[in-house]
């Protein structure tokens, strides 16, 4: 938890205040935009009031659970928070707080850069708190037909007709949140009108909710760009100054840059972990072959694990390490080549993840110590069983050649092209 000092200490820092922030990436997105010290400030209900009469900061927003908390603390506010009824930015001007809710302002930049309009529109809104409201102001604001809420306390929940004849779909709970990535409480096919689904959540990049959308052919909309964007307004008001409109979509393209983990997957010996590796080394990222942590757990090689326990046994574990792994962001994931197999598997690699496909003539593999493919009949045969879900599950198809350095060098190429990385190389 931050502390703070004495009362008087000059106002120079801003934050983010709420109660469980492990999740939170608002620090790094401010460091981006703004040149002033930012916090992350876990507070107990208890806490709230102290901390918020201390007025030591220069600017706060405000996340779960206190979006409506604090409004009795504030000495004014923004006429469209006042309409909304909840803040998530408060200005320290000359000791005076001020409420904002800049959410508005980023839902708008989310919605409008993924073509979504809400005219006539029959809008569904999960939860009941502070993003709720907001998400309810804008949806009446830009002419939807109807707005409806549901509870998802419990899941699967009873839905009214109303429920059901939804067209767009809101998450303003933490339910899917890191780090219960795989919480899931809403079956959308009980939504036959359904078009699309904007959870607002940010961790992960994308939601079990995003992702069953995206299964059924709906559009799925995570909450990074918006985070980002609110973040953007934020800035603005702590600092009094105005910034150009751009720079939201150069920070958005950064950082999903920086965040996405890059996951590697296809046959084995097509050259995931030598590739994976020396992307890894160049981006100054961590890298995880997930073969490679499942012998240090099983202490022995994957071959003769299999032979004495079965191939089930050992497909059992991979989806625990994967699932474990997959939840961190950042990082350079090279699969073992079954591990596409499993539907949970490429849920769990898909939700924070850009998927790779390495492909390359089934004669070139590399066979060595491959319990699953030590002949090139065994090779032509995984490949029958194993391309269409390959194919399916990849972001981005690379063919790979004998020459690794060749290899490399257009790998680098395309995924600079497709705008998964930078040509600058930067860290994240």
């Amino acid at each position: 938890m931050f502390q703070t000092s004495q009362k008087n200490k000059k106002t120079t820092f801003c934050g983010l205040i709420g109660r469980k922030l492990g999740h939170s990436y608002s620090q790094s997105v401010h460091q981006r935009i703004g040149n002033y010290p930012y916090h992350l400030i876990e507070l107990e209900p208890h806490q709230l009031e102290d901390f918020l009469l201390e007025k030591n900061y220069l600017g706060l927003n405000v996340t779960i659970p206190y979006k409506e908390a604090v409004l009795p603390y504030l000495d004014s506010l923004d006429p469209l928070a006042k309409a909304i009824g909840s803040v998530n930015t408060i200005v320290n001007k000359e000791g005076k707080l001020k409420g904002y809710n800049t959410d508005y302002a980023g839902l708008d930049f989310l919605l409008k850069n993924n073509h979504l309009t809400l005219t006539d529109k029959n809008v569904l809104i999960l939860g009941s708190g502070g993003s709720a409201k907001m998400i309810g102001v804008y949806a009446k604001n830009h002419g939807c037909q109807r707005v409806s809420h549901l509870s998802i306390r419990q899941a699967f929940p009873p839905l009214s007709a109303d429920h059901q004849e939804a067209q767009v779909i809101f998450n303003a709970t933490p339910v899917g949140m890191y780090p219960n990535n795989q919480d899931l409480r809403l079956n959308l096919t009980a939504f036959p009108q359904l078009e699309t689904v904007v959870d607002l959540i940010y961790n992960p990049l994308r939601t079990s909710l995003v992702l069953q959308a995206k299964s059924q052919g709906i559009q799925g909309i995570g909450g990074l760009d918006m985070l980002i964007a609110q973040a953007f307004f934020a800035s603005q008001l702590f600092t009094d100054t105005s910034y150009p409109t751009d720079f939201i979509h150069q920070i958005c393209q950064s950082y999903w840059q920086g965040i996405e983990n890059l996951v590697f997957i296809g046959m084995p010996g097509v050259g995931k972990t030598t590739l994976g590796k020396k992307l890894a080394d160049q981006l100054g990222r961590p890298f995880l072959d997930t073969d490679q942590l499942i012998e240090a757990v099983i202490h022995q090689p994957i071959s003769e694990y299999i032979s004495k326990v079965g191939e089930k046994s050992f497909r059992d574990l991979e989806e625990k390490i994967i699932h474990q792994v997959t939840k961190e962001n950042g990082q350079v994931i090279a699969t073992g080549g079954g591990a596409i197999l499993s539907a949970k598997n490429r849920h769990a690699l898909k939700q924070n993840g850009r998927l790779i496909l390495l492909e390359r003539p089934l004669e070139e593999l590399s066979r060595k110590s491959r319990p699953l493919s030590a002949s090139l009949e065994q090779v032509k045969r995984l490949w029958d069983e194993r391309k269409t879900l390959y194919r399916e599950s990849a972001d981005l198809i690379i063919p790979v050649k004998s020459s690794i350095p060749t290899s490399y060098q257009e790998m680098q190429e395309r995924l600079i092209k497709h705008a998964i990385i930078s040509p600058q190389w930067t860290q994240p």
